[in-house]
């Protein structure tokens, strides 16, 4: 293994709070880390994270928002960083944009390149004459294919790739950090939560994430649950409509918008709840859909019973009637009839929860993650390099 470096390239990773950034570093942290190194962008607190991570981070500045100028300057970055550091395989953890940069540096270097997809590109950009042939070379031309999900893998499938080249490799959980804990009592004082039956989803506040549907059932239940209040944590696009939706329902008291809370609160916050709700729903219009859900398995990882939505990749995440309930989220009555059910049956809820904690521990742990990305490189490598 010596000599033999890899570098994942990202535009995500903490402390910045985002599915794709926790789900690589969940990964690159039970790396052997002599042998891979990771591009990221520099974002406030970084320097204390990556101190304290023993990662070998290198950060990029963020000096535009403006994907392909970006993605442009940071080719530059990582040409730079590939012949000072002999890279010998480069990961890129979103496939079109930094899958470009993979691309570009095997058609000319020979150098093995690999994208991690998580669902949706290919309807979403299946008809631009423009982008389309650019996806279907990187996807084409890549070395290997990470997935999230059984639908992301399907769908991956669509651009004929060999299904030996097209890995499964689901989020992980950190089971020692998401566990069950009675310690809520500082946020349950701050909140003013005692005595109250709570709901939380914790999301990118995007219409895909279904929030609004949550705030559609508590309209319905609040007459026989009077002590039901719904948490949310993160921000978005949709926050405004949100909580305008919230006030036009009189619930602008029963639905807390918390913004994005510290990555280390997380915790917390899943503990304090009595069901987690995230009726995630496929936007048809923009093609969006949810690949996997992450925060299903860190609330079951704290024995938390969860409700999610029949979309996308989340079946691989909830398992319906054994750690958690999936409904149909166009029918926003049956959302209101699931978080009924365990409010009225806590044995039930009980039991649900107690399950997504053993099956996290059993199948989700992040040194079995890491396990399978190492078996990856280590193939790779066995068919050989092209270092630059």
């Amino acid at each position: 293994m010596k000599d033999k470096k890899s570098l994942l390239i990202t535009f995500d990773f903490p402390p910045q709070v985002t599915g794709i950034g926790t789900y690589l570093s969940g990964i690159w942290k039970d790396l052997y880390k002599n042998d891979n190194y990771i591009l990221a962008p520099a974002v406030k607190s970084a320097k204390g994270f990556d101190i304290t991570s023993g990662l070998n981070i290198f950060r990029y500045p963020g000096f535009t928002r403006f994907k392909i100028l970006r993605t442009i300057v940071l080719f530059c970055l990582t040409f730079n960083f590939l012949i000072k550091n002999k890279i010998n395989l480069v990961f890129c953890s979103v496939p079109l944009s930094l899958g470009c940069i993979g691309l570009i540096f095997k058609l000319i270097f020979k150098l093995p390149y690999g994208v991690f997809y998580y669902g949706g590109e290919y309807s979403k950009f299946k008809e631009n004459r423009i982008l389309w042939p650019v996806l279907n070379k990187i996807m084409k031309n890549a070395d290997f294919v990470i997935t999230i999900s059984e639908f992301s893998r399907a769908e991956a499938g669509k651009f004929g790739l060999k299904q030996d080249l097209v890995y499964i490799v689901t989020p992980g959980v950190d089971i020692n950090k998401f566990k069950p804990d009675d310690d809520t009592g500082k946020i349950n004082n701050y909140l003013k939560l005692e005595n109250k039956q709570i709901l939380l989803t914790v999301a990118r506040l995007v219409k895909r994430k279904g929030v609004h549907l949550v705030i559609e059932a508590l309209k319905k239940l609040k007459k026989d649950f009077p002590e039901l209040v719904y948490l949310v944590v993160g921000s978005g696009e949709e926050e405004d409509n949100l909580k305008k939706q919230a006030k036009e329902s009189g619930l602008e008291k029963d639905v807390c918008f918390l913004g994005r809370v510290p990555d280390e609160d997380l915790p917390v916050y899943y503990n304090i709840c009595d069901i987690y709700v995230m009726p995630n729903t496929e936007i048809k219009a923009d093609d969006n859909v949810e690949g996997f859900g992450i925060s299903f398995i860190e609330a079951s990882a704290c024995a938390k019973p969860v409700i999610g939505g029949i979309s996308g990749g989340v079946r691989d995440a909830v398992l319906d009637g054994i750690t958690g309930l999936l409904v149909d989220p166009d029918k926003p009555d049956k959302l209101a009839e699931a978080i009924r059910k365990l409010l009225i049956e806590p044995d039930l809820a009980e039991r649900l929860g107690r399950q997504g904690r053993l099956r996290a521990e059993n199948e989700f742990s992040l040194s079995l993650r890491a396990k399978q990305i190492e078996d990856i490189i280590k193939k790779v490598k066995d068919h050989g390099f092209q270092a630059l």
